[in-house]
């Protein structure tokens, strides 16, 4: 064999192991990016599932947010509603004729439970339809005893308070609006918001 027949097989084996090597690393380096690629696309995949759950919580969050504010607007409403009703009903008592506004009192002093004493009547500073006439026939309508003050309560627009010597019970109109109030109320919404 010749020097030239050895450096050509030389050259053949060498060629053949830099085209082993080459496939070789070609191969190692597309398994390399296969699983830089798998990895790339699982926290890619990853990232995105996290987004789209941040997203979807964001916005049921917004969503609760909204539909509270709605509802909390809403129940405003339905108060404003009710509290205008009862100041309605306040005018309307106001605006009685006096036998209809004694009546209604009357009416009232029935149903409470109103221990058989004498009592003194004091109206409020406002109270333009109780006169001491008007005492008597509350006194003979309820059966409860009554006689008329010259004292006033002051800063409210109509009633009285009845007093005896250990029990004050107040009949003021703003004082039974409001025992109307606290009775009727969940009546009155019922039939405003069903």
């Amino acid at each position: 064999m010749s020097i030239k027949d050895i450096t050509d097989e030389i050259n053949r084996i060498a060629q053949t192991e830099v085209k082993r090597i080459n496939t070789e690393t070609d191969e190692e380096i597309k398994k390399l990016q296969n699983r830089h690629n798998k990895v790339i696309t699982d926290k890619k995949s990853l990232i995105e599932k996290n987004v789209q759950k941040k997203a979807d919580e964001l916005r049921r969050g917004i969503i609760t947010r909204e539909k509270l504010k709605m509802r909390s607007r809403v129940l405003e409403e339905k108060q404003s509603i009710v509290a205008e009703l009862f100041e309605k009903l306040g005018e309307s008592i106001l605006d009685m004729q006096e036998k209809d506004y004694i009546e209604f009192y009357s009416q009232i002093l029935k149903d409470s439970d109103i221990p058989n004493e004498k009592y003194e009547l004091i109206c409020a500073e406002g109270e333009k339809k109780i006169s001491d006439n008007s005492v008597k026939e509350l006194s003979d309508k309820t059966g409860i005893k009554m006689e008329s003050s010259n004292e006033k309560i002051k800063g409210k627009k109509a009633g009285f308070i009845i007093k005896a010597d250990y029990l004050e019970l107040d009949f003021t109109l703003e004082s039974v609006l409001e025992n109307i109030r606290l009775e009727k109320e969940p009546d009155v919404v019922k039939i405003l918001f069903e």
